[in-house]
């Protein structure tokens, strides 16, 4: 469990994502985001794999960048992308009763 594979993005032999696709026949289950660049994000959710991969952005983007994602990407595929602030902690509702357990 855990992470299986380690790929440094700045080895140029072939473009990061054939590289990925190589390593995990095809996808990978699950990728979390957390540059804040735009084209890592578009890298990441290719990356998914075609049926039911995920893509977590971590994090708020600074800059009002517009996702470089293809509308029939998400059609063609099945592939998600989701965000998660904290982990999805919703402190409106969640943490009086994380409050009243300390």
């Amino acid at each position: 469990m855990g992470v299986t594979d380690f790929i440094h993005a700045k080895d140029e032999e072939k473009p990061l994502l054939e590289r990925i696709r190589k390593v995990t026949d095809g996808g990978v289950d699950y990728d979390f985001e957390c540059t804040e660049n735009v084209d890592v994000l578009r890298d990441a959710f290719l990356c998914a794999y075609a049926g039911w991969g995920l893509t977590v952005i971590l994090g708020i983007h600074a800059s009002p960048s517009l996702l470089p994602i293809h509308p029939m990407e998400l059609f063609d595929g099945g592939r998600s992308i989701i965000g998660s602030i904290f982990g999805g902690f919703k402190g409106k509702s969640q943490l009086p009763h994380f409050a009243t357990q300390c």
